[in-house]
């Protein structure tokens, strides 16, 4: 699966530098955003029929600190129109000597046995920014797009392993602004999300972002601030939970 994510990857920012040649009218403006997001992770899951949903950090041992690494482009590509994609992926582990017994995809893992417990997490987005209202000194943007999560729990002791996932595509939308403070600073924020049921899935999806940014040069900067997002997707008899939030702080690049 993670050679079909990085697949779907590139051939889709291949498509977006196909996009900007084909049909920008100008010289497309390109940013990069790399950073460390410091969160804290909170992740229940439900696999079968008639079982309860485990909580992963508490009842398996996960550690509930992680710090993300997500990369994300901008590509302007003339007028009030830019093209983004970004992505996100992690893996945390943990053991435990369960306190009670937990039915995870058909399988049983006793209490009192040490399990070992393995949390992943993959995220790819990509749509279209449209600037509302730019001006000098601030700007206003609507966004939407495509998202993609897969989540992920992988389970064993010394008796039984296994895994499950659930791999969620569905659209979003969303708005966000930045405003200038004086030449070296600017603040801003985003709100993005989607409430859907189609077909087999019933997802919700939120992600909120509130950041400042110190204007190193005119096409660099340093970032900071908080995000936080929550993803429940349900299929059948599948229910994956998942939030993460903390602070962020990285780099923007543009030119």
């Amino acid at each position: 699966m993670k050679k079909r994510l990085c697949l779907v990857s590139i051939i889709t920012i291949l498509l977006v530098f196909i996009t900007i040649y084909a049909y920008a009218g100008e010289n497309p403006q390109f940013s990069l955003d790399l950073g460390g997001w410091l969160a804290k992770i909170d992740a229940n899951i439900k696999s079968g029929k008639g079982v309860s949903s485990i909580d992963v950090m508490g009842e398996v041992g996960i550690d509930e600190r992680k710090t993300i690494f997500p990369v994300s482009i901008d590509l302007n590509i003339g007028g009030s129109y830019s093209l983004f994609a970004d992505f996100y992926s992690y893996s945390i582990s943990g053991n435990k000597k369960l306190d009670d017994a937990i039915s995870f995809n058909q399988e049983t893992f006793a209490a009192s046995v040490l399990t070992r417990g393995t949390y992943k997490h993959n995220s790819f987005r990509t749509g279209v920014k449209y600037n509302i209202s730019s001006q000098k000194d601030s700007n206003i943007h609507v966004i939407g797009g495509v998202l993609y999560e897969k989540l992920q729990l992988d389970l064993s002791n010394a008796i039984v392993s296994t895994t499950d996932s659930l791999n969620i595509p569905f659209p979003f939308i969303g708005c966000g602004m930045e405003q200038l403070i004086g030449q070296q600073f600017s603040w801003g924020g985003s709100v993005e999300g989607l409430v859907l049921s189609f077909q087999e899935y019933n997802t919700t999806y939120f992600d909120f972002t509130l950041f400042m940014k110190y204007f190193l040069t005119q096409n660099l900067s340093l970032k900071a601030g908080y995000r936080y997002e929550n993803i429940d997707g349900e299929k059948d008899d599948q229910n994956f939970s998942s939030s993460q939030g903390g602070v962020y702080i990285g780099a923007n690049l543009g030119w």
